[in-house]
């Protein structure tokens, strides 16, 4: 009986470890660009830049490049949301962070919410991002062009 109980036990979990990625990782959808400069949100939805979006693979940062406490340029800053259905058939936000492009030709960049600012738990909840998390991080290089390319529209 009790090889049983093991057995099932074992299938329960590797169901669940299976199960839970899967669904916890789908597609972004959609990216919404809200801003003081803008007259409305902008939405975003084509693939590459929805792909580049994903949350879990972060390459809207360039993760190389260190990452300040500080910004030194003092441009525009725009709230990215990122809206995909996770646990529920519906599109919804499941990431939120702010982009400032870069001012005389300096490269953009990315600030990820620390803790206990707006966001930062619901972020957490996707994925923490320890060296990243609080900080103004350098934009990659292709997210900077396409952000600054759906901003221009």
């Amino acid at each position: 009986m009790r090889s049983q109980w093991c057995g099932f036990g074992l299938f329960v979990g590797g169901v669940l470890l299976v199960a839970v990625p899967v669904d916890a990782k789908r597609p972004v959808e959609k990216i919404t660009v809200t801003g003081d400069t803008l007259s409305s949100p902008v939405e975003i939805t084509d693939e590459p830049t929805l792909r580049m979006a994903n949350p879990w693979f972060g390459t809207f940062i360039d993760g190389n490049a260190p990452a300040a406490k500080q910004r030194d340029n003092h441009g525009v800053i725009y709230e990215v949301t990122l809206h995909a259905r996770l646990r529920s058939p519906n599109l919804g936000p499941i990431y939120r962070f702010h982009y400032a492009p870069g001012v005389e030709g300096e490269r953009g960049l990315v600030y990820l919410p620390g803790s206990g600012e707006a966001w930062h738990r619901e972020n957490l909840s996707i994925i923490i991002r320890d060296n990243h998390d609080g900080k103004w991080n350098p934009a990659s290089s292709e997210w900077d062009t396409r952000m600054r390319a759906a901003l221009a529209r």
